[in-house]
């Protein structure tokens, strides 16, 4: 993706696991946003795990609040950051959906694959 950020996906019953490794600021996250929604376009759901994001800025709320937008309420996300973590700080300065979060990837997943 970036030297900033690496992006490994996998697809499971028609929803979309993205794994972001690394940074996502104003220099990567347009890149990543496109990326993003060609691999999740046709899939049903997309988890978006930001665990081992170590560095988060508006730029990348930005990016997730495209993705909610651009997929819309019948392509739902997920986002799976750590509790304590700088992501889930990020976010939730930014006024980011609570009902959109997840503690880890397993709930996430299972919300998603119940839709």
């Amino acid at each position: 993706m970036t030297d900033l950020a690496r992006l490994e996906t996998q697809v499971h019953d028609a929803v979309l696991r993205a794994t972001v490794i690394g940074e996502i600021d104003m220099s990567n996250a347009a890149a990543l946003e496109t990326r993003l929604l060609e691999l999740a376009a046709g899939q049903r759901g997309l988890v978006m795990d930001l665990t081992q994001v170590s560095f988060m800025d508006s730029a990348g709320v930005r990016l997730l609040d495209h993705l909610v937008e651009e997929r819309g309420p019948d392509a739902p996300i997920r986002v799976v950051a750590t509790p304590s973590g700088p992501v889930r700080f990020a976010l939730r300065v930014c006024g980011f959906r609570d009902d959109l979060l997840a503690d880890d990837v397993e709930t996430a997943m299972t919300d998603l694959a119940g839709l």
